[in-house]
């Protein structure tokens, strides 16, 4: 007993000490998504067709203060014009600002970084429901996958309103094919009736 409570405890100081010390390194976790991308939303739960949007992230820094933000601006979007993202040393939080394509109004989020999941998650700060969701997905350098999510009540699961894949461009794996998805590089073979396309 004594020494599953030992394994117990040192994970707990483990998971503690993961905990960024600094905004620079807060950032510095998340900086796979620093860059142009270029994205293909895919419907779930929404009702609407397919749409393409830009991505753009980048380093808002201030050394003096100590300032380390993550600055995201999205073209043709259809959810965040913008959004602002920071790490709240005090609560060991990222939050996030962000700006709405409906009516300019703005929503604030928090959420943590998964390392072994390479996922950002952040969770509408508000008691109110519907309350949404959004997961940054780091798949590696050149691919980002980013889920928006609804919960409608208390304890209800979240569902999946649209995911959006986005590709640095430039990018593709495969031997030069693309992904008939996304449009960004396809490096997983299908063969139907004879023909072979790729996917991400």
């Amino acid at each position: 007993m004594i020494k599953w409570l030992t394994i117990l405890l040192a994970f707990i100081a483990q998971d503690k000490a993961k905990d960024p010390a600094t905004g620079k390194e807060a950032m510095q976790r998340i900086q796979r998504l620093v860059g142009e991308w270029k994205g293909t939303g895919t419907p779930k739960e929404l009702k609407r067709e397919a749409w393409e949007e830009t991505l753009n992230c980048g380093f808002k820094i201030d050394k003096e203060k100590d300032l380390y933000q993550l600055e995201v601006t999205i073209k043709d979007g259809i959810f965040w014009k913008s959004a602002l993202i920071d790490y709240d040393l005090k609560k060991k939080l990222y939050t996030c600002e962000a700006v709405l394509v409906a009516a300019d109004s703005k929503k604030s989020f928090t959420g943590k970084y998964v390392a072994s999941d390479r996922e950002l998650t952040f969770d509408e700060v508000t008691e109110a429901y519907p309350r949404e969701r959004v997961v940054f997905t780091l798949l590696h350098d050149a691919r980002i996958i980013v889920e928006f999510l609804k919960q409608e009540g208390k304890g209800k699961d979240y569902l999946s309103l649209a995911t959006v894949g986005q590709t640095k461009p430039g990018f593709v794996k495969g031997g030069g094919a693309l992904c008939v998805v996304t449009g960004g590089g396809g490096s997983i073979p299908v063969t139907y009736q004879g023909k072979t396309y790729y996917v991400c």
